[in-house]
Parts: C-alpha cells; structure tokens; sequence
C-alpha cells in the first residue's frame, strides 16, 4: 500500500520539520508558532492521505465522502477511525483532536497565550531520531 518516503508526504513533512525545528530556540513566539505549524501538518497529511487513491492507500472513500469530511478536521479524524483503524496503532486521535483545538485558539483569537513546551509536539517524536507521523509509513528524519 503506502510506500515508505511517499512523495505525498513530503509537503507536510517540511513543515512538521519546520516546526520542530522552532522548539531548539525555546521561548513563547517558537512554542506558538511551533505547536501551529506541527498542527497544520498533521491536518494537511490527515486530509492529503485520505484523499489518496484506493489503489495507494487501500482505503474505500469515495470523492463524494471526502468532500464531506474535507471540511472538518474531527470529520477527518472520524474517517481515519473509520478507515485507517490498523495503521492508528498507538495514535490517540482524542489527544491530536484536542492539541488541535489548542492550536484553533492560538490562530484564530491571536491572544498572545503562550504555550508549554509539552503541549507542542509529542515527547515520542522529540526523543527519537527518527519517526513517524501518524503511521502512514513516512518516515521523517529529524532536522539537524
């Protein structure tokens, strides 16, 4: 099915990178912007993956149903249970769910709150050197 390195991945990649990167200089601005960009590649490779074609993911979803859940990141999160059950070993998409809700304040109130660094990105993903990012079998190595 989905082949490790998958050129579909590479896009969200960059900026969970980018992200994590962020964190080395650790204050208030790198944490916001930081858990923002993690956030959003999660949601881009979420969306992007369910909208791959059966024949690279194995998934039965038709056009009609990703529109659908397209428009809605917990109807995405659903689909993935739905779907993707298997590949979810380990993943907790009540936690990514509410990280991003976490984010949906930090970018649309713009408040200025300042986030711990735990709540940025996943203590797995910071310890080892290299990962995988909601097990779709695209690894990413860490940016040096």
């Amino acid at each position: 099915m989905v082949a490790n390195n998958a050129s579909w991945a590479s896009g969200p990649g960059e900026i969970l990178r980018h992200g994590l990167h962020l964190l080395r200089k650790d204050n208030d601005v790198n944490r916001r912007l930081a858990k923002i960009s993690i956030d959003n590649a999660v949601e881009l490779m979420v969306k992007t993956y369910l909208g791959l074609p059966e024949r690279i993911t194995g998934l039965a979803i038709s056009r009609k149903e990703f529109q659908e859940i397209s428009e809605s990141f917990p109807a995405m999160l659903d689909a993935l249970e739905q779907h993707a059950a298997p590949k979810l070993n380990g993943i907790d998409l009540g936690e990514i769910e509410r990280y991003h809700r976490l984010r949906n304040q930090l970018y649309h109130q713009g408040n200025g709150l300042t986030v711990e660094r735990d709540k940025v990105a996943v203590a797995k993903v910071e310890r080892e050197p290299s990962f995988k990012v909601v097990n779709f079998g695209k690894n990413f190595p860490r940016h040096t």
